[in-house]
């Protein structure tokens, strides 16, 4: 079955009084989530957008780190709480050589501007 990913954001985005738009779920985000990988993942774009558009922030943590494609969001989620000890956590998780490991020290420096004192001690 072929989405139209387009289609759907536009569903989902708002307009603001100022002219902001704004992607809001009339329902729970992980049921949307849920209904958006029926017949398989949806772009990695698409997904990241969904993902950084709920406002809650442990659930956003919660819902990426479910998805495979959303451990982009996964950072930058957990470097906004500013949380050393769990972005070490998450980053062990990976093999030194994996793509998610090469990509993860790329989205932390560019996510927060204010983050990129951080210093991560790998744990051994």
């Amino acid at each position: 079955m072929f989405f139209r990913w387009s289609d759907i954001e536009r569903v989902l985005t708002s307009k603001k009084l100022l002219g902001g738009l704004r992607i809001t779920c009339p329902f729970s985000w992980s049921h949307l989530l849920r209904i958006l990988c029926l017949d398989g993942p949806p772009p990695r774009e698409f997904l990241c957008k969904i993902l950084r558009a709920v406002p809650d922030t442990s659930q956003r943590l919660s819902l990426a780190e479910q998805y495979s494609d959303g451990k982009e969001v996964a950072v930058e989620t957990i470097l906004s709480q500013k949380d050393r000890l769990r972005l070490s956590n998450f980053i062990n998780r990976f093999s030194p050589r994996s793509v998610e490991s090469t990509r993860i020290p790329r989205t932390s420096n560019g996510a927060e501007a204010n983050m990129h004192d951080i210093t991560i001690i790998p744990v051994i």
